[in-house]
């Protein structure tokens, strides 16, 4: 129980700390172990997932959008949209930003690369 409580703490100080790497390397293992044990994640409530589990989401969709591993990004929005609140409206607007911008799937991308 004392792991399930350090592994949010510890990706919020790396983030705070501005090692976002880090940060998702830790927010996954923490989601990771969740799944692992079932319901882990969950509100004690039984109404959805933790606050803690929504946080890592969040921030490993924005995290995985940066670094442009946009199946990555997707996954974890999808996971977001089972939630209620300000974060499920962010991954549908995700969303809809990956799909619009896999429309020109290269273009963006290539755009001066190798171009004179």
């Amino acid at each position: 129980d004392r792991e399930r409580m350090a592994l949010p703490r510890l990706a919020r100080l790396h983030q705070e700390l501005g090692d976002r790497t880090q940060a998702a390397a830790h927010y996954n293992q923490m989601l990771l172990q969740g799944s692992q044990q079932r319901g882990v994640w969950h509100s004690k409530t039984g109404s959805g997932l933790s606050n803690e589990a929504v946080e890592a989401l969040r921030f490993l969709m924005v995290f995985y959008r940066e670094e442009g591993n946009l199946a990555q990004c997707e996954a974890f929005a999808s996971q977001l949209l089972d939630t209620s609140g300000p974060e499920k409206d962010e991954a549908k607007a995700m969303l809809r930003d990956l799909r619009t911008s896999s429309d020109g799937p290269s273009a963006n991308l290539l755009t001066g690369l190798g171009r004179e």
